[in-house]
């Protein structure tokens, strides 16, 4: 894969066209053989958390390896790393190799496109490094020990530089810390449905996203961030993210609605023939992939799919209020007034107190010309707030300030030179509303944020604004019903 063909060729790729890829490739495809083909698949192995391994570790020692093996071969080979990374994102070229450029972003088969790819590329690296055990280990970003990018990745010298790339942005690559408000899981946790901007599928790429911008360059765009060994890390945090979201109670998989459960995709097996799967295929990682995750949930397998299952919906209104234009975010602050009247405010306050409900800033529309490299905090609150610190860059936003509501930032949808089309967001403001409730007039506010280098944040130089062409405050409620496939 010349460097060429990942810049001369990028143009808009839209959501149509990834389908369409998706589909015609899957169509063509065909199963080869069993998922577990040998004994070596026959037991359930672990996958394990990054932090606790070292330069000497076999996990590590095999997937340099593995990744090694991979580089030298052609780049027409399914199996190598530059056509594993295609897989993920490319440039538009005609024709387009078969399952290039199918990565699925902003829907609703975010995770389950994801673990399919990390599985099969799971077990090409098996093949390529002799290690038939091998499991590719998680970054996980959500903790406080992790938040910045583990040692081994960041070391450009001996066997480890395989796992290195110049292509992130110094300050990440110099051991930056990631502030714990742009990796803030617990909105996606607290989510008691899977789909939709409000539902865990929704709230858990809000993190996602802003790793692949913060951590930055090659990593940011959705053509090269692939070939970058760490990219693979990412995603399987993300993949054990939503095993522990199903760990919680009465959360289930979209296992009934056929649009989730048909459609299939196309990925290349150890040998390099073509496989095609489905979301009903993953919906559970021991019993249907044979791994688990070191620490998470024994997870009850879901019977995929189901033709008729009675749960609880969410019901989603927006509420009344027009919100006035927001200006294009960039490196200064961005403040916008939320003129709402008296009783529509006490109203809404209401609404935000009422522990069965949850209230949204739904952000839509939202693109640039081209990745901004930049993520934007949001509050929303008195005109007093956020702090002057904060106001002026030299802090980041802290989970804890009741004030703040999230994070903003595009990778992939909404980026016009990539793939196009665009995005939206929801961020949850029941805390900040109900902390407001005194105050006589709100903002929302956006403010850029950076890493922090030696107790500094450090913010990236944007490369565009971000565009945001509609807000609105919507309400998420519990409605029961039957849900039919």
């Amino acid at each position: 894969m010349p460097d060429a063909d990942r810049t001369i060729f990028r143009q808009r790729v839209t959501r149509r066209r990834f389908l369409a890829v998706a589909g015609t490739s899957a169509a063509a495809a065909a199963v080869t053989q069993p998922i577990f083909s040998s004994p070596a698949f026959a037991a359930t192995l672990t996958r394990f958390d990054v932090g606790g391994l070292t330069a000497k570790s076999k996990t590590i020692t095999s997937y340099v390896a593995g990744i090694q093996a991979m580089q030298v071969l052609p780049d027409s080979d399914p199996t190598s790393w530059t056509y594993q990374a295609a897989i993920h994102g490319h440039a538009m070229v005609s024709p387009m190799p078969t399952a290039w450029a199918t990565c699925q972003h902003g829907n609703d088969f975010f995770f389950s496109w994801h673990r399919m790819y990390l599985y099969w590329f799971e077990r090409i690296v098996r093949k390529k490094s002799g290690d038939s055990s091998w499991t590719l280990p998680f970054w996980a970003w959500d903790s406080a020990s992790e938040r910045q990018i583990p040692s081994l990745f960041r070391t450009n010298s001996g066997a480890l530089k395989t796992l290195y790339s110049s292509s992130r942005l110094g300050p990440m690559n110099m051991g930056g810390t990631i502030p714990a408000s742009q990796v803030d899981t617990k909105p996606g946790f607290k989510a008691k449905y899977f789909a939709g901007s409000t539902g865990a599928n929704g709230q858990f790429q809000i993190p996602h996203n802003n790793v692949h911008t913060t951590v930055g360059s090659g990593f940011s765009m959705f053509d090269t961030t692939a070939l970058d060994p760490l990219f693979w890390l990412h995603h399987c945090n993300c993949d054990q993210l939503w095993n522990a979201w199903r760990g919680g109670s009465k959360r289930y998989d979209p296992v009934s609605n056929f649009s989730w459960t048909n459609p299939t995709w196309t990925f290349f097996d150890e040998n390099g023939k073509s496989v095609t799967m489905n979301s009903c295929d993953v919906v559970n990682t021991a019993k249907q992939l044979k791994y688990r995750y070191q620490g998470g949930p024994s997870l009850t397998a879901e019977n995929c799919p189901i033709i008729k299952v009675v749960c609880c919906l969410p019901h989603i209104v927006v509420f009344p209020f027009s919100i006035p234009r927001i200006p294009p975010l960039g490196a200064q602050p961005v403040r916008v007034p939320l003129p709402i009247p008296p009783e529509t405010r006490q109203r809404l306050t209401r609404v935000a107190a009422d522990p069965s409900k949850r209230v949204f800033l739904h952000l839509q529309d939202m693109t640039a010309p081209t990745q901004p490299g930049g993520v934007w905090a949001v509050f929303v609150g008195p005109p007093s707030e956020p702090s002057a610190a904060v106001l002026g860059g030299s802090q980041p936003a802290s989970v804890e300030d009741p004030y703040f509501i999230g994070t903003v930032t595009l990778f992939v949808n909404g980026v016009q030179n990539e793939m196009g089309g665009a995005a939206e967001i929801a961020l949850p403001l029941n805390a900040a509303l109900l902390a407001s409730r005194n105050a006589q007039t709100l903002e929302i506010t956006f403010v850029q944020q950076g890493v922090l280098l030696n107790g500094v944040q450090v913010r990236p130089q944007l490369r565009a604004s971000l565009n945001i062409g509609k807000a609105t405050i919507i309400v998420e409620s519990e409605k029961s019903g039957t849900q039919t496939g």
